[in-house]
C-alpha cells in the first residue's frame, strides 16, 4: 500500500512519536511498562491466544518499555529478548530491570528486527503493534523464520486496513505505516512456511479500549484527538485489529 512512501528511520520514529519526554507522558494512558492501548489486558488477551504453550526462549519484536516481556517471562517461565529500533525506549526499560535486579530472564538489545542476530533461535516470536512499522514484510517475515526454531511459532497482533477510505489512507500517510488485511497476513506467511493456528479480530475490544483511555488517566490533547479518530475509523469499518498466530508445522 505504501511502497512509494519515505523510508522510516530510528530518527523518524523518535522526532514524531517516540521520544523519551512523550513516552513517559503517554505510559501514562496505557500503564507502566506498557506502550499500547489496552496494556497488560490487551498483550494477556494476545497470549491467551496462543493456548497452552510452553516456550522456552521468546524474542519480543517491539519490546518498547519492556512489559510484554516482564508478562511472557512470568507466565511461561521463559527467558524472553526484546529487540526495538528505539533507543529512548530501550534505555527507559533497560534501566528499570536494572533496578527490580531482572536481568537474566529478560534481555533488550537496540536493533532494527531486520538486522537483529545474536545467533540464538526461539520457540516463539512476539509482537504487538509493531509490524505496521516495517515496510518490507517478506523481509521481516523471512528473517522471523530463520529465528524460529522447528516446530516454533509467531504470535503478533498489529492494526489492519477493513474498507477503503480516505480517512485511512490519511493516517498511513500521516505516520508512514504499512498496514495489511487480514487476507494479505495469510498469504504472506503462507508463502514464507508458516501454517494458521488462530486469527481473531479484535476491534471491538480495541475501540472499546480507546474508549475507557478517553476517560482515563493521563490523556492529553494529542491522544484525544488520535483515538477520537480512530474510533471515527474503526466505525467507518475502515480500521481495524487483529490478533496472529502462527506456527511451523505441527505444534510441539
Amino acid at each position: 500500500m505504501n511502497k512509494s512512501m519515505p523510508v522510516v528511520t530510528p530518527q523518524f520514529l523518535s522526532d514524531s512519536q517516540y521520544n523519551q519526554a512523550e513516552i513517559l507522558r503517554d505510559e501514562r494512558i496505557f500503564g507502566r511498562n506498557f506502550y499500547n492501548i489496552g496494556g497488560r489486558r490487551e498483550n494477556e488477551r494476545i497470549l491467551d491466544l496462543a493456548g497452552p504453550i510452553t516456550p522456552a526462549r521468546v524474542l519480543d519484536v517491539g519490546c518498547g518499555l519492556g512489559g510484554p516481556a516482564r508478562l511472557i517471562a512470568d507466565r511461561y517461565g521463559a527467558h524472553v529478548d526484546g529487540v526495538d529500533v528505539s533507543a529512548e525506549m530501550i534505555d527507559i526499560a533497560r534501566s528499570r530491570l536494572a533496578s527490580e535486579n531482572r536481568g537474566d530472564d529478560v534481555v533488550l538489545f537496540h536493533s532494527d528486527i531486520l538486522d537483529f542476530d545474536t545467533g540464538t533461535t526461539y520457540d516463539l516470536v512476539f509482537s504487538n503493534c509493531a509490524f505496521l512499522h516495517i515496510h518490507d514484510k517478506d523481509r521481516l517475515v523471512s528473517r522471523i523464520r530463520s529465528l524460529l526454531r522447528p516446530q516454533g511459532a509467531l504470535l503478533f497482533a498489529d492494526f489492519c486496513i477493513g474498507e477503503d477510505g480516505p480517512e485511512m489512507r490519511d493516517y498511513v500517510e500521516r505516520y508512514r505505516y504499512d498496514i495489511r488485511r487480514f487476507d494479505d497476513w495469510d498469504e504472506l506467511l503462507a508463502r514464507h512456511g508458516f501454517q494458521r493456528r488462530h486469527v481473531e479480530d479484535g476491534t471491538e475490544r480495541h475501540a472499546e479500549y480507546c474508549r475507557e483511555a478517553l476517560g482515563g488517566p493521563g490523556i492529553n490533547d494529542e491522544w484525544h484527538d488520535v483515538l477520537t479518530k480512530r474510533l471515527d475509523r474503526i466505525d467507518r469499518g475502515q480500521h481495524r485489529w487483529g490478533i496472529f498466530h502462527y506456527g511451523i508445522g505441527a505444534p510441539a
